[in-house]
């Protein structure tokens, strides 16, 4: 089903690097098939981050899963991969809203978890 799936990811626990977090500049990086879109970077609250903003990517066809990844943008430019995760939209299209922690994934283990809130907006 078309449409517009709106990302918001609110925050971030990392298993690793607790100490060195306010040394990162993480930015979300949300894709639906060959569409994406990036969040501006969190700020780092309490051990954790915490964003204020939100990704609109396009739906054009039947995609079920929506992938995403947390990058440090403020390495050299490059973008290190701090984790990487999966969101289940055939679940947002049955409720239209959901919102959970998502793990994050590095190299297969777990580095950590994402509460993102996403919602399907349908065409007008």
């Amino acid at each position: 089903m078309p449409g517009w799936i709106v990302f918001k990811p609110i925050e971030a626990k990392f298993t690793d690097n607790a100490e060195n977090i306010d040394k990162v500049d993480p930015v979300c990086k949300f894709k639906i098939g060959h569409h994406s879109g990036s969040s501006v970077a969190a700020r780092p609250i309490e051990g954790n981050v915490k964003w204020s903003d939100y990704v609109k990517v396009p739906r054009n066809h039947d995609e079920t899963i929506a992938s995403f990844k947390v990058k440090d943008k403020g390495m050299l430019g490059m973008g290190k991969v701090l984790g990487e995760g999966k969101i289940d939209l055939e679940l947002v299209m049955a409720n239209k809203r959901v919102t959970q922690w998502y793990d994050l994934y590095d190299k297969d283990e777990i580095a950590g978890q994402v509460l993102v809130d996403v919602e399907y907006c349908p065409p007008i």
